[in-house]
């Protein structure tokens, strides 16, 4: 991958947020280009506190340099209404930086926890947030709107990524990096609750993909694998050991995205509905985290809101409930 270094002032893709777990986890896959076959853009890497191979810069500084796509993974996940609210506030941060690196595309990441406990949502399906995160992202994707609207002309382009949720970012994958416990709902078919998941390294490639089309993107797009996996799976595949109780009345059993308008422009992600595969491409993270100790992140981080808790107490629960995410790593 090419760095900071030998980007000579320009680079394709600026990220934004990179010291935060989903950065972490990114940096980890291109810096060691396991993404396959995939041709790699240049990248750069923003944490406001910088470090190695990092830029560092903040909001109102000067542009650190030319790009042609930003990638915006930075945000708040908890705290208070005005704490979240930074979301919005850095998203319109985002594009004014676009204007001023003269990048034509930002691609902002939002949260499947927009929709609420909806299944089989499209962009099109009604956001109904049920938490005070998913009601911050749904006023960062309005925020987005309105920056447009007082920018006409501006040559700029804005994507949403309304992110499943990501291994080794959500609840679930939490705990197991912890090596909690886990008690698993068991519906009446006698399986576990089926969830949309999104495998580090496909996030990769798609971001990479996205930055190499040539037509204009969706405003909006939902980003998973193109079918809901079961807990029991995702655990059996990790060897974890989990215990069963009933799934109380009002447990969803499965809650999938509905991603053809992204799978037609850019392939499925197939690794993200295998649960080996996503296992795999968790375990590969975790090794880059440990290899890659940079202190406590910042809070520019970006992580994917669950649609379900998972108690961290033990014994782990995994229920069918609405719920937040825990704190930054």
């Amino acid at each position: 991958m090419t760095q900071f270094n030998d980007l000579h002032g320009e680079c394709d893709i600026l990220v934004l947020g990179s010291r935060g777990r989903i950065g972490r986890m990114l940096r980890g896959f291109a810096t060691r280009e396991s993404t396959g076959d995939m041709v790699m853009p240049s990248l750069a890497w923003q944490s406001r506190r910088g470090g190695p191979g990092l830029i560092g810069w903040t909001p109102g500084d000067p542009a650190p340099l030319r790009a042609r796509t930003i990638l915006a993974l930075w945000g708040v996940t908890s705290g208070t209404q005005t704490a979240l609210s930074a979301n919005a506030a850095l998203a319109w941060e985002a594009l004014d930086l676009a204007l001023k690196t003269g990048a034509t595309r930002v691609l902002h990441v939002s949260s499947a926890a927009v929709y609420g406990p909806a299944s089989a949502a499209s962009e099109d399906s009604p956001l109904q947030p049920v938490t005070a995160y998913g009601q911050a992202k749904q006023e960062m994707e309005q925020a987005i709107a309105v920056w447009h609207q007082s920018h006409p002309g501006a040559p700029v382009r804005s994507t949403i990524l309304r992110l499943a949720n990501l291994a080794g970012a959500d609840m679930l994958f939490t705990n197991l990096d912890k090596g909690a416990p886990m008690l698993l709902d068991r519906f009446p078919d006698g399986r576990a609750a089926r969830r949309s998941y999104l495998a580090p390294r496909d996030l990769l490639g798609l971001v990479c993909r996205l930055h190499q089309k040539a037509q204009a993107l969706p405003p909006v797009l939902n980003v998973a694998g193109p079918r809901a996996l079961g807990m029991d799976d995702i655990l059996n595949a990790a060897r974890h050991p989990f215990t069963w109780r009933a799934a109380p009345p009002r447990a969803l059993q499965e809650v999938q995205m509905e991603c053809d308008r992204l799978h037609r422009l850019t392939g499925p992600l197939p690794d993200s509905s295998r649960a080996t595969a996503l296992v795999a491409q968790w375990q590969a993270a975790r090794q880059f985290r440990a290899l890659d100790r940079l202190g406590d992140p910042d809070t520019d981080d970006q992580q994917t809101q669950v649609i379900d808790i998972a108690q961290p107490l033990p014994p782990t629960a995994y229920r069918g409930q609405p719920g937040l995410q825990d704190s930054l790593p």
